[in-house]
């Protein structure tokens, strides 16, 4: 699990490990991986390892061996969950440039060079989980860079699905607006999901091997319709909804 301290992904890691499966977490926050990987242990009676991974600084074919190393021999790698994200309006990244650079990296650059790491040790029947958002399927102006980075991260996801047939599943999970610390303060158009609904959605893709899923699943169907809308409709229902 990378990002293992997120609000969704921490949700994942409790599921995946009430399934009886091993864990090892990675975050940047130490102090807050040693408190989850504790209630892990005890919740779930499984074992959990832990290992520091800082997406802005940390190269990820490294961190990977390294991680490798870590892992007591009899523990297999089967799959591997990446819960990264860094959001910013759009208003923020004109005031601070260095913000798009680091989204792009957070949400795309790192995500693609760990899974890409992750299926060079993985068995063919396991998987790697990468978290995004609807956000990518259409950029909006004001969230542009946050957007882009979204979606070429999914596009990045469907080219290595494409060369990779046959081998570890790689699903791309598309949550919707849901109530985590990353959306604490923003106003909402409608209700969030929460982060354990999301966490179910995710884990039965991984069971079902599903490449792309929507979460919660009412989010594949209003993303259709935002898609097919004409461009000049599209930013008159942003500008007045």
């Amino acid at each position: 699990m990378v990002g293992a301290t997120s609000d969704i992904t921490r949700c994942v890691a409790r599921r995946i490990g009430a399934l009886g499966y091993n864990l090892l977490l990675a975050a940047r926050d130490a102090e807050q991986l040693e408190i989850e990987a504790a209630d892990l242990r005890v919740r779930c009676g499984v074992a959990v390892y832990t290992m520091s991974f800082d997406a802005v600084v940390d190269e990820p074919s490294a961190w990977m061996a390294a991680m490798r190393q870590e892992l007591p021999r009899d523990d297999t790698l089967v799959g591997m969950v990446v819960g990264l994200g860094l959001f910013a309006r759009e208003s923020m990244v004109k005031q601070q440039p260095e913000l798009a650079q680091r989204m792009d990296r957070v949400n795309h650059r790192v995500p693609v060079a760990l899974t890409e790491a992750a299926l060079g040790v993985i068995p063919s029947t396991g998987f790697v989980c990468v978290i995004g958002s609807v956000a990518g399927d259409r950029v909006r102006a004001n969230l542009a860079s946050y957007g882009q980075s979204k979606r070429a991260l999914d596009q990045a996801l469907a080219r290595m699905r494409s060369a990779r047939p046959g081998g570890p599943q790689i699903i791309t999970a598309k949550p919707g607006p849901t109530d985590t610390a990353m959306t604490w303060g923003l106003e909402a158009s409608g209700p969030l999901a929460q982060p354990d609904e999301v966490a179910a959605c995710i884990v039965r893709a991984i069971e079902r091997r599903q490449s792309i899923v929507y979460c919660p699943g009412r989010w594949r169907w209003i993303m259709a319709v935002i898609r097919a809308l004409p461009g000049p409709l599209f930013r008159w229902l942003l500008a007045n909804r």
